[in-house]
């Protein structure tokens, strides 16, 4: 068996064991402001002494605090595993379906349109915006890349936009089975339907530098996630998210 074939086995083996970890963390926020990590940390601390792993705590300030912990599997290279136990403030809970630090998982699935689903007829793309050359989390807070998109959008080809009675502007509801947001429609000349063993075959385009949270001054600055729309992916090759093609509906209005 190679490192590979070993890694994904031993992520198999420890699926159940890492969810509850992972519950257990997501349970104790660190919402950074104010940016308090220790009871995240202790969380981390008592799990890698479990393992036996003798973590170390590093507190450089009072509330921020850092877990350190070695593992030593015999003679070879190492690697160093570095994330955040700090996260980004979820806003309003009110505005959430579900409690954010609840640490429920809430179906267990990651679900992909099934083949050749009527309910969801249309290819779908996510890409990046040359305005907004870095992520959403940097370019929805500086306004001389906001103000450069009125506000998030699909770019919906002018031979899907007249089947499903759309105008430039109109606001659509885009929908997977993980979830659905909306968005203004962009019907441009820049997609074109593709013609697959003689069907007709419609894509649309959502960029995803959008979020709940952006600059009060420019409101089309916030809105709907499009990651909310796609499953967790890997590409087999390389193993980062990989998110460019999925199937989708979209629906004219608020749906």
């Amino acid at each position: 068996m190679d490192v590979r074939d070993e890694i994904l086995k031993r992520i198999d083996e420890g699926q159940d064991e890492w969810l509850r970890l992972l519950g257990d963390l997501v349970r104790r926020p660190s919402e950074n402001p104010p940016g308090d990590t220790r009871a995240a940390a202790d969380c981390l601390v008592g799990y890698l002494t479990r393992e036996r792993h003798a973590p170390e705590v590093v507190e450089p300030q009072p509330g921020m605090v850092n877990v350190v912990a070695a593992t030593d599997r015999g003679s070879g290279r190492s690697i160093i595993l570095n994330g955040h136990l700090d996260t980004f403030p979820v806003g309003d809970r009110r505005g959430w379906e579900r409690d954010p630090f609840s640490g429920e998982v809430a179906d267990g699935k990651n679900q992909l349109a099934p083949v050749g689903s009527k309910d969801y007829p249309y290819v779908i793309t996510t890409y990046r915006l040359t305005e907004h050359h870095l992520s959403g989390v940097m370019s929805r807070y500086l306004p001389m890349l906001a103000e450069l998109h009125h506000s998030h959008f699909t770019e919906i080809s002018h031979e899907l936009a007249d089947e499903l009675a759309l105008k430039n502007g109109d606001m659509v509801t885009v929908a997977t089975p993980r979830g659905k947001i909306h968005v203004r429609a962009m019907v441009t000349n820049r997609l074109k339907p593709f013609v697959i063993d003689g069907k007709k075959v419609h894509q649309i385009g959502v960029p995803w530098h959008w979020g709940y949270n952006g600059i009060a001054e420019l409101p089309g600055s916030r809105g709907d996630i499009t990651n909310d729309l796609s499953a967790t992916v890997g590409d087999p090759n390389v193993y980062i998210q990989e998110t460019k093609a999925f199937m989708c509906n979209v629906k004219k209005g608020v749906v």
